[in-house]
């Protein structure tokens, strides 16, 4: 990091603008919280710079300051080796052949034919990490150990400070990826430790001297309060053995005088239970009696009503037999007299167009006998 270019505070700005790029449409992949924690130090950087007056002090910071950034940059390199293609579209060709120079010497495979999901990035993370480490710690490939350390250096480097350079590029990156959860947890550290650094450089030695005068009153203060607390302690200690004896003898003829009352109301309370044992008994005679009486007479009721129906089934049986011969006997009877109805029939048919005949025959007489006065002139 020595020989980076020097960035202002402003550099750690990370506003986000949309940008479209063919039929793609981008999304910001990163959560309102990482945003807001970036946002925040962008906010804090400048003026906090000022409060420094020492120029070292204003270099330590500047130096964090470059190292966090050029770690959200490198944060990014995998989800760029992920999805190349989209990414070169606006790379531009210097920072896209540098890409491709450190999958080359990463040995890692670049997909010319995938689409970019930002889901994937974790994921693509993880297996940039994997190759690195294959990279830098491989036993079996010894030829991989110190120089292709180096030339992995050069090429981030390289990288680094295009990005540097070319701002547009790293907000564009910001826009389309994220770190991993692993690189964002060391994101936050490494903002804690700039934190931290930050408060260490702006304490003088004055302040520092009066801390520790503070810091050495109180531990007295907390010894003089222990020993204290020490003493009131065994007094309270001593108090309470001595009120606990007198609270055992106490509790001691309170146990003894609700001995005495328990004892006298259970000899009441066992004399009451026998009584109402007796006045149970007897009461107990009383209604098995009274039961004994009910059953004796339910179940005459019972024999009685049985014998009723028996008697009214052999009624009923006898009228049944009694009905079906009467039936027999109007059978006999409807068959005998069937021809005799039938000329009854025919003989009141008869009997009525007579009776119609004659009547028939005197409404004409006095019609006739009308006809003839009225044809007579008169005199």
């Amino acid at each position: 990091m020595s020989k980076l270019p020097k960035i202002q505070s402003s550099s750690l700005d990370l506003t986000c603008s949309t940008r479209s790029k063919g039929s793609v449409r981008r999304k910001s992949s990163t959560s309102p919280q990482k945003m807001r924690m970036e946002s925040e130090l962008t906010q804090k950087l400048a003026a906090e710079r000022r409060k420094l007056v020492s120029i070292e002090r204003q270099r330590i910071i500047a130096v964090m300051d470059d190292a966090l950034y050029a770690i959200q940059i490198v944060s990014r390199f995998a989800a760029v080796c992920e999805n190349y293609e989209y990414f070169e579209n606006f790379l531009g060709p210097e920072i896209a052949s540098a890409f491709q120079h450190l999958c080359t010497t990463l040995n890692y495979p670049i997909d010319s034919q995938s689409t970019f999901d930002q889901q994937k990035s974790a994921e693509a993370d993880a297996i940039f990490l994997v190759s690195l480490k294959d990279m830098t710690k491989s036993k079996k490939l010894g030829m991989y150990s110190t120089p292709a350390m180096k030339r992995i250096i050069g090429v981030v480097k390289n990288l680094i400070r295009l990005i540097f350079a070319n701002r547009k590029v790293f907000n564009s990156l910001q826009m389309d990826s994220q770190p991993s959860p692993t690189m964002f947890n060391f994101l936050e550290t490494m903002q804690e430790l700039r934190e931290f650094v930050f408060e260490r450089l702006q304490t003088t030695d004055a302040t520092e001297r009066e801390h520790m005068l503070f810091l050495e009153n109180s531990l007295q203060r907390e010894r003089v309060l222990q020993e204290q607390i020490e003493e009131l302690d065994g007094e309270l200690s001593r108090v309470k053995t001595m009120d606990s004896y007198q609270y055992a003898e106490q509790e001691g003829k309170l146990s003894m005088e609700t001995q005495v009352t328990l004892n006298s109301e259970y000899q009441a309370s066992l004399k009451q239970y026998d009584a109402l044992v007796d006045n149970h008994r007897r009461a107990e005679v009383k209604l098995r009696k009274k039961n004994f009486k009910m059953n004796v007479e339910v179940d005459n009721w019972i024999k009685k009503y049985d014998k009723d129906m028996n008697d009214r089934l052999v009624a009923l049986e006898t009228l049944g037999s009694e009905y079906i011969e009467e039936e027999k006997k109007l059978a006999k009877l409807e068959e005998k007299f069937a021809p005799v109805e039938e000329e009854y029939k025919a003989l009141l048919a008869e009997r009525i167009v007579n009776e119609q005949k004659r009547l028939d025959k005197m409404v004409r007489e006095p019609e006739k006998k009308h006809i003839f006065l009225l044809k007579i002139p008169p005199k």
